[in-house]
Order: C-alpha cells, then sequence, then structure tokens
C-alpha cells in the first residue's frame, strides 16, 4: 500500500507540473521540480521491483528448504527400515510400514522437482499436453479395472462388483504396475546428474573452488534408484502372477466377505459370505476357513496362503 501511494503521488505531481501554465515554468511554488518528480518515480519502481525480486527469491528459497528437509525425513525413514534386526517386535513391526512411507516421500520429491523444470513447465502450459495426459491416464484406468475385474472373476467365477474394495485396490496396483515404466525416464534425468556431479569433479580436479556439490543431483539419484528397486523389484517379487491371485483371495475375505449372515441353513457352520442379487436370497459361501492375514505377510514375500475353488459354492439363503 505504501509503494502505491508514493507512486500515484508521484505520478499526479508530474502531471499537474505538465498542466501547469508556460509562466509557472512547470514549476508549482513549493513543490518539487519536474526532475525530481520523475527521479522518485524511477526509485519508487527500482524499489516495487527489487521488492518483487526478493519476494520470489524468498518463495524459491523456502521451497528448496521444505524439499531439503522432505528429503532428509525420507532417508532416515529409509535407513531405519533396512537398518538391521532388532531384538524388539514392536520395531521390528514399525520396519515394512517405515519402508512404504519412504517410498511415498522419495515419490513426491521426484514428482516436485519434476514440476519444477523448465521443460515440465513449458508443456504444462499448453492445453493440448493436458488433454492427451488426462485421456491416457483414464484409458489406463479402465484397462485396469478391466483386468481386475477378470482377475476376481477367474477367482471366485461370479460378477466382480460384488467385490467393490478388492477391485478397487487391485485396480490401484495394476494401475502402478503399468505406469511403472516410467522410472526409465527417470532413470535418463539420473544420468544427467551423474554428468553434472561429474563436471563438478573434474572442476575440483582442475582446481576450480567456486563451485558447489550438487546436492540436489545425489539426491535425485538415491531416491530414484531407490524407487526404481520398490518398482521394478520389489514389487514383482511380492505381487508376481504366481502369487497375486492367492492375495486378492485373501483381501477380499478381509474386505469384503461377510464373516455373519442371517442364513438359517448356515448357522452353524463357520463361513464367509458374500450376498448375491437385490433380494440376497443367495451366497456365495466360501468353506474354507480363514487364515489371519497380516501386513507383512500380504505385502512381503513369497506367499505361501492358497485357495481352493472347490470351496466355493454359490447356495440359497434360508431365512
Amino acid at each position: 500500500m505504501t509503494n502505491e501511494k508514493v507512486n500515484t503521488e508521484s505520478i499526479n505531481k508530474l502531471a499537474a507540473e505538465f498542466d501547469a501554465s508556460e509562466d509557472a515554468h512547470y514549476r508549482y511554488s513549493r513543490e518539487k521540480s519536474t526532475k525530481q518528480v520523475i527521479k522518485e518515480i524511477r526509485d519508487t519502481v527500482l524499489f516495487i521491483k527489487r521488492e518483487k525480486e526478493n519476494e520470489k527469491y524468498s518463495e524459491q528459497w523456502g521451497c528448496s528448504v521444505a524439499l531439503n528437509i522432505l528429503a532428509v525425513v525420507a532417508i532416515l525413514v529409509f535407513i531405519f527400515s533396512t537398518s538391521n534386526g532388532s531384538d524388539s517386535e514392536f520395531i521390528e513391526s514399525l520396519k515394512l510400514p517405515a519402508y512404504i512411507i519412504s517410498i511415498m516421500l522419495s515419490t513426491v520429491w521426484i514428482g516436485i522437482n519434476i514440476e519444477r523444470t523448465l521443460l515440465f513447465k513449458e508443456l504444462w502450459r499448453f492445453k493440448t499436453a493436458k488433454i492427451i495426459l488426462s485421456l491416457s491416464f483414464t484409458g489406463l484406468i479402465l484397462y485396469c479395472t478391466a483386468e481386475a475385474s477378470a482377475i476376481i472373476n477367474d477367482i471366485f467365477n461370479i460378477d466382480p462388483s460384488f467385490f467393490p474394495f478388492t477391485r478397487s485396490f487391485l485396480v490401484a496396483y495394476l494401475f502402478f504396475k503399468k505406469i511403472s515404466i516410467l522410472v526409465y525416464l527417470l532413470a535418463i534425468a539420473g544420468m544427467i546428474c551423474i554428468i553434472n556431479i561429474a563436471s563438478y569433479v573434474k572442476s575440483k580436479w582442475d582446481g576450480d573452488s567456486d563451485i558447489d556439490f550438487p546436492v540436489g543431483a545425489s539426491i535425485y539419484i538415491f531416491f530414484t534408484c531407490t524407487f526404481s528397486y520398490f518398482a521394478l523389484g520389489w514389487v514383482d517379487n511380492n505381487f508376481n502372477g504366481e502369487v497375486l491371485n492367492q492375495k486378492v483371495y485373501s483381501l477380499a475375505h478381509q474386505l469384503d466377505f461377510n464373516k455373519k449372515n442371517p442364513c438359517s441353513n448356515l448357522k452353524d457352520l463357520e463361513v464367509s459370505v458374500i450376498f448375491l442379487g437385490q433380494n440376497q436370497d443367495r451366497v456365495l459361501v466360501d468353506f474354507r476357513k480363514e487364515e489371519m492375514l497380516t501386513a507383512s505377510g500380504f505385502l512381503e514375500g513369497k506367499y505361501w496362503y492358497t485357495y481352493d475353488k472347490n470351496q466355493l459354492k454359490i447356495l440359497q439363503c434360508l431365512h
């Protein structure tokens, strides 16, 4: 408000001087000369320009500090999740969630830095790029939904719409698996970061001490390697085709199957059911005794749990 007031006052004085009569020689009595008013306008413009530059620098500095804090937290959490075994079961139980959190933070850090690049900013200005990207992701989600429905139908032999939560989880997994190929683009950017580090080493070798170490490039390489291992290695080892159906079956029991039912012909049996139809007069019954599902058992290692389609029956629900 102060800058606008000074600027407006100076412009008004300048206009008043040029509106004055020739006898006044473009000068008000007891007022500043035209040159002085113009100088004030120049000083005001320069002051506003410096203020905007300082504001932009402060915003960039704040963003850099936030990203550095995010990077430090992600690295510390990753170190904790991959540390040696502990005698405490509680600490061991925290390592898997910590590993997932470190991957999420790494992904956020990579994504934000990609958004800050000039190439991304220039391309994202065009509506064509946004439309094509939106259509691509929409088409991929529809494809993943169809694939998830096929997997559920293969396991339970009924309409996949009876498993809304399981299908949603499966769609998210398949979507992530499909786009994980983008890590190769991250690897290309990682090569550029390696070139920057090599250039720094060469400059130091030549005796140039004015160049700062590319910390951001080093963090990017570390996070890219971590995310690439998760996307291409860890996920494929723990959710490959050999164990995916078993995990989907177990997940459906946790999310969609009902452990209790009002059916009189099933009241003496320990079974899990899915109600079918609008009247819920039929049920999909699983006679297999459900095993306890743990987060580590679901997300890690070769899955030991199996299912038997012969244990799945569609029966009338008698009241």
